[in-house]
């Protein structure tokens, strides 16, 4: 494999709310045609603005762009949910894929919650699953289209499991 791109991170803005959301389709729309069929564009939008307010009032959860030579290599939506943080969104660009960014930034956001574990949903068809298998992620609960999938800072299996936007 190449070495890991360098990237940055800075919170996101409002300007680019729609390039996030156009990355959002351009890396999410083949999961969620094959999970739940056709694509509905008006439900998919209204879902991510809704997503993007919900980010902008919570003192929690932030939203982080990725930046590779100062382009938008991705994004990071991370919550801190008191025993755990939930990584509730991880966007990487196709042309960035295969490069271990996405594993890079999974590995930053494990270092940086623990020792507390972190918390993800990820859909059954996503090949991303076996990346947080890698990354030390273990399956806690099945819940019909997505897996909750979870760190354990102790080594000890977690049975709970949230509702990960």
């Amino acid at each position: 494999m190449a070495d890991i791109p360098e990237y940055t991170l800075r919170p996101a803005l409002d300007g680019d709310i729609e390039g996030l959301y156009a990355l959002h389709v351009e890396t999410m729309r083949g999961y969620v045609e094959a999970t739940f069929g056709p694509w509905d564009e008006a439900h998919e939008r209204e879902v991510y603005w809704r997503r993007w307010g919900d980010i902008q009032v919570a003192t929690n959860r932030t939203l982080d762009v990725v930046l590779v030579g100062g382009a938008v290599a991705g994004y990071l939506d991370v919550e801190d949910e008191g025993e755990f943080v939930a990584l509730n969104n991880i966007r990487v660009a196709p042309s960035m894929q295969g490069r271990g960014l996405g594993g890079a930034l999974v590995q930053r956001v494990i270092t940086e919650a623990a020792p507390r574990p972190v918390q993800l949903r990820v859909y059954k068809v996503n090949p991303a699953q076996r990346l947080y298998r890698r990354l030390g992620f273990r399956e806690i609960e099945d819940i019909g289209t997505h897996y909750v999938m979870r760190t354990h800072s102790d080594g000890a299996a977690h049975s709970k499991a949230s509702s990960i936007g």
